[in-house]
Order: structure tokens, then sequence, then C-alpha cells
């Protein structure tokens, strides 16, 4: 996709441009504006370099379009720039931000082409993931599924005799003979693999030990588990306690 350039704001867009099941290109953008930004609809009406587009991000603009109980300033540019530019905004009311304080505020958006609308929608997920923010899964139903097949591994290939596993193939005599029925042969083919597989590969133990990340310990685990804790606690009581101790949890997990 074209790339989009800003001189006078600092604005990070980061981009892909995908296709459906028509074979119609889509521009999806994830967008970043910081609050102290001076934003125009000429800086916005620069993401719109497609028909078919979606964007979403971290906008900071409050409008009760998208849920927030006020308009401000950007949050009216922005109104301005999905009504010139025929956009929709997809969110559904939900508040998208915790503030430290335990209130909650809607700045991130998900925008699209309204040619895409109506095959598009998006959901706040309720775990903020070590975040202030709470992330949106986007469901694009105008797209092939992408099927994931998870095998489960039971097989250690590491301390595989691939030797003894390729000379037991090459001594089998399911290879001299001539092959009449493709099933049964398939069949015939499978076990012979299957034999040497066992006897060549041994089999994982059972035991799963989980290997932390270089940076992640124990330690990492505990503290993202008292945010958690935290951030529960200060959506039910917004009270003091509450509130510095959710700060330090979240100054404990960065």
């Amino acid at each position: 996709m074209d790339k989009i350039y800003y001189n006078d704001v600092d604005i990070e867009i980061a981009g892909i441009t995908f296709q459906n099941n028509n074979n119609k290109a889509i521009n999806l953008l994830s967008v970043y504006i910081a609050p102290a930004q001076n934003i125009t609809i000429e800086h916005l009406n620069k993401m719109i370099t497609h028909n078919n587009t979606i964007i979403l991000g971290d906008f900071n603009g409050k409008n009760q379009l998208w849920g927030s109980p006020l308009n401000d300033a950007r949050g009216k540019c922005i109104e301005s720039f999905l009504e010139i530019n025929d956009l929709v905004c997809l969110n559904k009311g939900e508040p998208t931000h915790l503030n430290y304080n335990g209130t909650l505020s809607h700045l991130d958006l998900v925008i699209s082409s309204t040619s895409l609308a109506l095959n598009a929608e998006c959901y706040m997920i309720d775990e903020t993931w070590g975040s202030d923010h709470f992330p949106i899964e986007i469901a694009f139903n105008d797209c092939s599924p992408v099927y994931n097949i998870i095998v489960e591994q039971k097989y250690n290939l590491d301390k595989a005799n691939w030797k003894l596993f390729k000379t037991m193939l090459q001594n089998s005599p399911f290879f001299d003979n001539r092959i009449e029925d493709i099933t049964l042969n398939y069949d015939s083919f499978l076990s012979v693999i299957s034999e040497a597989r066992e006897i060549a590969i041994p089999k994982r133990n059972d035991t799963f030990k989980h290997k932390y990340t270089p940076y992640w310990n124990k330690e990492c685990s505990e503290a993202k588990k008292n945010k958690k804790e935290a951030t529960k606690m200060l959506r039910k009581d917004k009270n003091v306690t509450n509130q510095n101790n959710y700060k330090q949890c979240k100054k404990n997990l960065k």
C-alpha cells in the first residue's frame, strides 16, 4: 500500500493490503495519535488512499457517537471525518481505556468504509493483558477462514534415529510390489511408516515443563496476576486505596 506522510504532526500509522473472497483489495491501517497533537480533517483524510479501508487504533478523541459521555474537539473532528468520507464507526459504545483512578474512557476506534461495514464487527475483550487499553477483536466475514490444525507431537524428533528409520524403509518389501489398489496400498504405506517411527523415534515424556522466555520469570507472572486483581478491585470501587494499589501493581509489572 502507499505510504502516508505527515510533515507538521506526529501520527503513527502502519498498514497492510489484503484481499477478500472476491479478490477485492482492502487497506487495513493501525493508527496512534498522541493527545498533544493538533489534528485537522486534512490530516485524517490522508488515511483514505483506497475505497475499501478499515482503520483502527488509539485516536484519543471523545464523542458520544462511540459511547463517550462528552464530545471534545478531536472527537468532533473525527466525526466530521467520518461524515465527509462516508465511513462507519463500528464501536458499540463500550469503553476501551482504564484510567489510573478507575474511570473508563472511549479512546480506541474501529472505522470502516461503508462498503465493508456490513461484513465487519468489533468486540472489546474484557482483559487488559498488562496494558491500560482493552483489546478490540475485529471479525471480518468477507474473507476465507484460515484453519490452524494443531497436531499433538508425541514423538521426540530431536532424538530420532533417522539412519535406522531410512534403513527400515529401504528394506521394506512394500516398495518392491506393484501398486494395484491405491486405497489398499496407501494404508499399507502408512503402516510401514508407522512401524519405522515406533522403532526409530522415541516418544516424548508426558511431563510438560514450561520454559520461560529470557525476560520473563515467575516474578513477572506474579506481577501480572497482581495487576489483574488490582484492576478488578479498582473497577469495583474507585477509592484511594484501590487507586494507589493499581498504580503500584502497574509499576511493578513494568
